[in-house]
């Protein structure tokens, strides 16, 4: 474990958080989009749109 001074560990503190921040703002991203998605997909079903499956699996590959 590497010996840090006062300032350098805030500064490396600092660093994570923004880090942590940035990713966990991402993540609330994708899941944002996801959301909008189906319920794109449940307002389209009742009018059967077979196209809009295979959208999602192309812009979410792995989801389903």
């Amino acid at each position: 474990m590497p010996c840090f001074t006062h300032k350098q560990a805030l500064k490396r503190s600092i660093h994570l958080a923004q880090t942590l921040r940035h990713e966990i703002l991402a993540q609330q991203r994708k899941w944002l989009v996801l959301l909008a998605l189906l319920d794109v997909e449940a307002a389209a079903s009742q009018f059967m749109a077979p196209g809009l499956d295979c959208l999602m699996k192309w812009l979410l590959p792995g989801v389903r």
